[in-house]
């Protein structure tokens, strides 16, 4: 059966070390693209922090970010569906994570990361690479205190990133959030992991942009890498991992791929997409 969308992650999928697409990538998604095959970037990220891969691939018509949280039309300008984490649980979340002194983390409203003075003292030992912090310099908003200034704008969070090379406090962190009603937790960079909606999972975020378009998930190639990417790899007509992957992962691969670092993810779009 022919592919006629394909949906990809970022982080360990199509962005290199170095926080880019691959100009190699970059040529094979467009080459996708002008043969009619579309590419919707589903993310972590925000708006705002994918919008030079999104150029790169040419996915300019939908994006899914935040998990599935936000989902865009970008031809219209028109948001799709839009999930939050109730303030009572945004209050909990937040004094939680502000008791550890070695953890970065940041909050996600209005499409644009926000974190606090305090947090942000804390980000190199979030165990990210200094392209991806740079990143977060430059997208996100630092605000005195982050708990009054939600309170006092009514921002609507949509999730929370934390980050650590501490990987017991992130363990912790995980299991106290389980505790926490209306969110759950998952591991999208290996010193990474977001808070987000029990509601919100890229699987669905996925069947709402097949049901929107009129195309059969069957129909989808959907290529990941980590287990914010497990719900869509589960429902993909074709579903690949790439090959720096945990293993857990590579379970739900139809075909694994080589990793990021080999230009696994455009590998995949020429076996499925362009060599039919």
């Amino acid at each position: 059966m022919a592919i006629e969308l394909i949906i990809t992650d970022l982080d360990g999928t199509v962005i290199d070390e170095k926080n880019q697409v691959p100009d190699e990538v970059g040529k094979i998604f467009l080459q996708a693209k002008a043969k009619g095959v579309p590419t919707i970037i589903a993310t972590g990220r925000t708006l705002a922090e994918m919008l030079e891969a999104q150029e790169a691939i040419g996915a300019d018509e939908y994006s899914i970010s935040m998990n599935g949280a936000f989902i865009y039309d970008h031809y219209r300008q028109q948001t799709l569906n839009h999930q939050y984490i109730e303030f009572p649980q945004v209050k909990k979340i937040i004094r939680l994570l502000e008791s550890f002194e070695d953890v970065f983390f940041h909050a996600y409203g209005n499409n644009q990361p926000i974190c606090s003075e305090k947090a942000l003292k804390s980000i190199h030992l979030s165990g990210s690479g200094p392209a991806i912090i740079e990143m977060h310099h430059a997208t996100q908003k630092v605000v005195p205190d982050l708990l009054s200034f939600i309170e006092s704008t009514g921002i609507e969070i949509n999730k929370f990133y934390i980050s650590s090379q501490n990987t017991d406090h992130l363990n912790l962190i995980k299991s106290y959030a389980a505790g926490i009603e209306g969110v759950r937790s998952l591991q999208s960079m290996p010193n990474g992991i977001e808070v987000i909606p029990t509601t919100v999972d890229k699987s669905n975020a996925v069947m709402l942009i097949c049901n929107h378009l009129g195309i059969d998930i069957s129909k989808t190639l959907v290529i990941g890498d980590s287990e914010n990417d497990v719900g869509m790899l589960k429902i993909g007509g074709i579903s690949v991992v790439m090959g720096n992957a945990p293993t857990h992962i590579k379970t739900y691969a139809d075909w694994i791929a080589p990793s990021n670092a080999e230009w696994g993810a455009a590998v995949a779009v020429q076996r499925f997409v362009l060599a039919d």
